[in-house]
């Protein structure tokens, strides 16, 4: 409608990487299927009613000028506070949890891990400059051995996960990639606007965000349980009535046009 694709910033955002040498792209946000389950979950048997009505019925198109006014981070607040007086749960799953992990995951791409355990054991000195420092452990990764950097997909399938704070998930798919001793990475992250602020709400303390914890399934209440299955019973009520009633029809018509026949 409005001429734009939806995810087209990181369509470009990939197009432009691709023309960088040794860039690299990590998928750093939580699976949409994880996301919507926890959601759904979230949500009691009415807000799910509530919720799939206004999907359906309560769709308004949008215009080129709302588009702008979205890119108003006070615009964003205001909006996401009147989502989140109807529907908390799902504001902040949909949203504060995805910034949340969004955080942590840029944050664990950096190499800050590594880098902080490597301060802590005195190997980082804060002393020295740190520009000169980076110049010197940047011009390493061009000495390093090719044959020694390939990465073999065999070894494992999932490095491109960032569940896990260690930054050896990241691949050497190049003979240049850094390596984690090799800090800190020139990290370009592609967010959507309405996760800006939230990133940076949670970028302190993002060492401590346990993504297990964000990508757990959460069990529905037994509200929704009881609705679910009274819900399953009721339509098939319905179809075996319906089925009787076609049956019980077609019996009477039958039994109707042999008596005229004969």
């Amino acid at each position: 409608m409005l001429g734009m694709a939806p995810g087209g910033e990181f369509r470009a955002a990939v197009q432009e990487s691709m023309k960088q040498p040794h860039c690299h792209v990590v998928l750093g946000d939580r699976q949409v299927g994880i996301t919507l389950r926890r959601a759904f979950d979230a949500l009691g048997p009415w807000m799910k009613l509530k919720l799939l009505w206004t999907l359906l019925f309560d769709f308004k198109p949008i215009t080129k000028e709302q588009v702008e006014e979205m890119k108003k981070s006070d615009f964003l607040e205001k909006m996401f506070l009147e989502m989140a007086g109807e529907l908390p749960e799902l504001v902040r799953i949909l949203v504060d949890e995805r910034d949340m992990y969004l955080a942590k995951s840029i944050w664990s791409v950096t190499g800050m891990p590594h880098y902080t355990k490597l301060q802590s054991s005195s190997v980082i000195r804060d002393d020295g400059p740190v520009g000169d420092y980076v110049d010197v452990v940047r011009q390493r990764t061009i000495l390093g051995n090719a044959e020694n950097n390939v990465y073999d997909e065999t070894q494992s399938p999932d490095l491109f996960n960032v569940n896990s704070s260690s930054t050896s998930l990241i691949p050497a798919c190049c003979p240049y990639w850094p390596s984690p001793s090799v800090l800190p990475r020139v990290v370009v992250a592609v967010v959507g606007i309405g996760h800006v602020s939230g990133i940076k709400k949670h970028w302190s303390s993002a060492e401590s965000i346990d993504l297990n914890v964000l990508t757990t399934l959460l069990e529905p209440p037994l509200s929704w349980k009881i609705f679910k299955w009274s819900f399953r019973a009721l339509l098939m009520s319905a179809f075996f009535g319906v089925g009787y009633g076609i049956a019980k029809g077609s019996y009477r018509l039958g039994s109707f046009l042999w008596v005229s026949l004969h």
